[in-house]
């Protein structure tokens, strides 16, 4: 974890869209507190 904060722009192995086509539980079966906590990771995809 240490190595992230010195990281800058997209992964070279392309990480940083890993869960583009991701198996994603639908919207209305989420538990909002569970998609509270993963915001910081998954915010963007589990908004759409």
């Amino acid at each position: 974890a240490s190595k992230l904060a010195t990281h800058e722009g997209p992964c070279a192995k392309g990480c940083q869209t890993a869960l583009e086509y991701a198996l994603i539980t639908a919207p209305e079966a989420r538990d909002p507190e569970l998609v509270r906590l993963l915001d910081a990771v998954a915010g963007r995809v589990l908004g759409k």
